[in-house]
């Protein structure tokens, strides 16, 4: 996510200085990022004001222009990769049928339990960010609304909140409102708009201040031992091994998240390899045919440790 809230800024400032054909590049990037969905939301507002402007065929030619090598590249190759790895009954019907399946699998109507997801998650992205940023940032978006750039920011912002409503997966463990980081960037700017414009009282400014050094002072230490906390426990449903050559098998149904526990150097060349568990006897045959000196030396209920001489 923090890819997609580079990709967004980066966008933005390329439209506004007429670059259209490197917005396309860096829009074409972000949608090759690990879901096209946040780009999407972030970009039509953009889109749009450019198509109502006169030179609108100019424009959106150069901007296509710029998406084109790397949405056929990135996307169109990620494609074709992903389909020989994809059982034939998968890929029947073509690639409408495919994002039918996609539609059905991410998306759904809002229901009252969605919508109080949320509306926790904005209650995240205001506890985990800086005092007082999200008002902040609301009352400089309503006080530089008539300037045409704060509002196509605010618009992208509110168009990625609507659409996440209709996304049914909720954020998993991510820190504040992972969604809506494609999109944080305007945050900082509206509450510095809320405290730079002529309306703005030296006692807002002074609050501003205090808020700022409030979340230096304390809130950053805090998540600093949050996080941190959370990993430590988060690690620890794995066994450690005494340095030796060991592998892990991970029952992924059981612990909290621990299909994230599975993570291995890309060539296996770490001392320790962490596997999905198929149950104690495909473990433990898979241990026998490969590292047959293999001893079991700890088994839980979330994952076992096998030592390899």
């Amino acid at each position: 996510m923090g890819a997609h809230l580079a990709a967004s800024l980066c966008f933005a400032v390329l439209i506004l200085e007429e670059r259209l054909v490197l917005a396309g590049v860096v829009g074409s990037l972000a949608l090759a990022l690990h879901n096209p969905f946040p780009h999407t939301l972030f970009a039509l507002p953009w889109l749009v004001a450019l198509a109502r402007r006169p030179d609108r065929v100019r424009n959106l030619a150069r901007l296509a222009l710029g998406y084109a090598p790397g949405v056929v590249v990135l996307l169109g190759g990620w494609m074709v990769c992903r389909a020989r790895f994809t059982h034939p009954v998968e890929t029947r019907g073509g690639l409408l049928a495919g994002l039918d399946s996609i539609r059905q699998l991410a998306f759904t109507a809002p229901s009252l339990d969605l919508l109080l997801v949320r509306t926790m998650n904005l209650a995240e992205l205001g506890s985990w960010a800086v005092p007082l940023l999200l008002p902040l940032a609301v009352l400089g978006a309503m006080r530089c609304w008539s300037r045409p750039p704060a509002r196509l920011l605010a618009i992208s912002a509110l168009l990625t909140l609507v659409g996440y409503g209709f996304v049914q997966f909720d954020q998993g463990h991510g820190w504040g409102f992972r969604y809506f980081h494609g999109v944080w960037g305007v945050l900082p700017l509206f509450a510095a708009g809320a405290v730079e414009t002529a309306q703005a009282s030296p006692a807002l400014r002074r609050l501003a201040l205090a808020a700022g050094l409030c979340g230096l002072v304390l809130c950053t230490p805090l998540r600093f031992w949050q996080v941190r906390t959370f990993m430590d426990a988060h690690l620890a449903q794995l066994p450690q091994a005494q340095g030796k050559q060991s592998v892990v098998f991970v029952d992924i149904l059981h612990g909290s998240y621990t299909i994230d526990l599975v993570q291995n150097d890309p060539f296996l060349g770490g001392t320790r390899w962490v596997l999905i568990s198929f149950g104690e006897r495909e473990d433990r045959a898979f241990m026998q045919t490969y590292f047959p000196g293999a001893k079991l030396t700890a088994a839980g209920a979330v994952a076992s440790l096998w030592e390899v001489e």
